[in-house]
């Protein structure tokens, strides 16, 4: 896709995006901060299928928001609190990213020494790799977990997959790139206990638990008996073998080995992790210089960034630079320094990625983000919504029309026009949403789910009748359509 505006354009142009957006959101208008966030985040659970899910943003080391919304066990109907505990699986890394700096402030470790230095029997090729390199995933070690599967390589004691994949030959020269992987983890939650002389589950809960406070947080997986802790659900499951869809929620079971727990092994709660989070912040772990170290992306050999630093992602977004951790597909948090906000977001559902919505959650805080500016979207819907916003929704087709001319590539993909769509919708612009989703219809006349969208825009917006007519056309082309048969039960007051 060709670039539309020059750098200086842009910037103007975004400048008064947010002037638009404080003066004339209509959301904006009468209603309290919480409650235009309630409904964004109630619409995106309804729009991913998530069952539970919470929510905390710190500001200026403050919490501000925190809230619980659905169902932590969906047959029993038990809804989710605030103390309700989630997994947060990979975002456990950031936790031993803090430890690894630590015992770094204590003068015990150097994030520079060869891991050798500190671990007995690694493979001569394993010898050189260096403490940063095992935290930023740039080490090249080959994974003792099984990215399809999620299991171990091996079968039986957590011993025999540790000698199987020191077996495997390095998967590229440590240093020449990243590539995600739980060995290093593994390594460096031996190098915790071998230093520091406790478990590494022990060093976590005396150097950040107690410090912070976090008075639910625990480690354990789907073996253990956690008071509190919500089922896991996903819309795809593994049967005989293979990965399967569903229409209707499946449980997951997740056993996360006791070498792997520095890589995937916390439950949690929103207010506990916002609290952990300002406890990091209050140099209660460790001090600012090495927080920013340990906030720092890596560089690889060629000097190219990394997209991780120790132990958290990084994303450089201009003065929106944000640090993140993500686990399980189904929570996620993000720190954004230069604002001073924190973003936690935790549901119960892999494959609800909460970090493709978290900056738009942020966006209720940092006005550039807010959704209604177009944050979050695809870029060709993204540029689509910034003009009309200037020339009105109604002008959806010439808009369209005017990107093509310029761009014979230009494409707007149908699942990117629906993500806006629904955006609009959850953020209470109801007929900008309408006029969005029937131009998708226009372009995919042929999908179900574009009559689906576009019935539920209707309804929301009152027009019953063009709703059922919608949710008919959805089923004539799918018959099978669950939802649509409900609404329309719904509509038809049956």
């Amino acid at each position: 896709m060709k670039t539309f505006y020059s750098t200086a354009y842009a910037r103007q142009f975004q400048a008064l995006l947010v002037l638009f957006f404080l003066l004339f959101n209509k959301v904006a208008l009468g209603q309290s901060e919480k409650n235009k966030l309630d409904v964004f985040l109630k619409g995106m659970m309804n729009y991913y299928g998530i069952p539970g899910m919470q929510v905390a943003v710190i500001k200026q080391g403050k919490l501000v928001y925190l809230s619980a919304y659905g169902l932590a066990n969906v047959p029993f109907s038990v809804p989710v609190t605030t103390k309700t505990l989630f997994p947060i699986n990979s975002a456990t890394k950031c936790f031993t990213g803090t430890a690894i700096m630590q015992l770094v402030e204590a003068g015990k470790i150097k994030l520079d020494d060869a891991a050798e230095k500190y671990l007995k029997d690694l493979p001569e090729a394993w010898q050189k790799v260096t403490v940063r390199q095992l935290l930023t995933h740039t080490s090249g070690l080959p994974d003792i977990v099984n990215g399809d599967t999620g299991k171990m390589i091996a079968e039986g004691e957590d011993s025999i997959a540790l000698v199987q994949v020191k077996k495997l030959p390095l998967r590229f020269l440590p240093g020449e790139k990243s590539e995600y992987n739980q060995t290093n983890y593994v390594l460096l939650g031996q190098m915790v206990e071998r230093i520091s002389g406790k478990s590494f589950t022990v060093f976590i809960e005396q150097g950040q638990f107690v410090p912070a406070r976090l008075e639910q947080s625990r480690f354990g997986d789907s073996h253990d008996v956690i008071p509190n802790l919500s089922e896991a659900y996903s819309y795809k499951y593994n049967r005989n073998g293979l990965w399967r869809r569903s229409s209707e929620l499946k449980r997951v079971f997740e056993e996360f080995a006791l070498i792997t727990r520095p890589a995937a092994g916390i439950n949690s709660t929103a207010g506990d992790i916002a609290k952990w989070m300002m406890a990091l912040l209050d140099g209660k772990f460790i001090n600012k210089t090495s927080r920013d170290i340990m906030w720092t992306p890596a560089a690889h050999n060629d000097g190219s960034l990394a997209p991780r630093a120790l132990g958290w992602s990084v994303s450089s977004k201009g003065q929106h630079a944000a640090v993140s951790g993500s686990g399980g597909m189904r929570s996620a948090f993000s720190y954004y320094p230069a604002e001073e906000l924190g973003v936690i977001i935790l549901t119960n559902l892999r494959g609800a990625n909460p970090e493709k919505f978290i900056e738009q959650v942020a966006g209720f805080y940092i006005p550039i983000l807010h959704p209604y500016t177009g944050n979050g979207l695809q870029p060709a819907a993204k540029a689509m919504h910034q003009q009309l916003l200037k020339e009105g929704f109604a002008k959806i087709t010439n808009v369209y029309a005017g990107f093509r001319q310029k761009d014979a590539e230009f494409k707007l993909p149908e699942y990117a026009v629906n993500d806006w769509g629904y955006m609009l919708l959850y953020t209470g612009h109801t007929s900008e949403a309408v006029e969005v989703l029937k131009f998708n219809v226009q372009l995919y006349a042929g999908s179900a789910n574009v009559y689906d969208s576009l019935g539920e825009a209707y309804a929301t917006a009152g027009n019953k009748k063009k709703a059922i007519e919608n949710y008919n056309r959805c089923l004539k082309l799918q018959p099978e359509n669950e939802h649509a048969k409900r609404q329309l039960q719904i509509l038809k007051g049956r």
